[in-house]
């Protein structure tokens, strides 16, 4: 009897630890399913974190690139800039020595015509005197003719 007693109460420890055991084992099997799931997810979340990292490690150097091209840019536009007013001043100096040097053409063309009309007037004049000279020397060759040929009569 007490025996069976003892037995009785091993047998109810026993029964309690197994009851213990096995939920404790379901307690582990679930925690160990969580503890899976917090691992897969903070896999899954290191895996997005490096993703992320890569691309902004990849946009930054894009970023980099296009800056350095940006500058690089602006210092040719400068460049640029500079030397389309550097033309521009040149263009209107040239301007106004072409406008200059065609007023004066165009004066000394004037200038030239009418010289070359006088020219033409004291050629004509030359040409008149030349022309009025030769008949006065023909009338005076004449009348020399004439007057030795009247000494020799006389």
């Amino acid at each position: 009897s007490k025996e069976t007693t003892e037995k009785d109460t091993l047998q109810q420890q026993n029964n309690e630890l197994v009851a213990e055991r096995d939920s404790l084992k379901a307690s582990l099997e679930g925690k160990e399913k969580e503890l899976q799931a917090a691992v897969s997810a903070v896999s899954k979340e290191t895996t997005e974190k490096d993703t992320l990292q890569q691309q902004c490690n990849n946009l930054t150097a894009d970023r980099d690139a296009v800056k350095a091209s940006l500058e690089g840019k602006e210092q040719e536009l400068q460049a640029s800039i500079t030397v389309a007013k550097k033309e521009t001043t040149e263009k209107g100096t040239l301007q106004q020595q072409n406008n200059e040097l065609v007023s004066e053409r165009d004066a000394l063309k004037t200038s030239l015509e009418g010289k070359e009309k006088e020219l033409q007037a004291a050629v004509s004049a030359a040409n008149k005197e030349t022309s009025e000279k030769g008949a006065l020397q023909q009338q005076c060759n004449n009348l020399a003719a004439e007057r030795d040929a009247l000494k020799t009569s006389l």
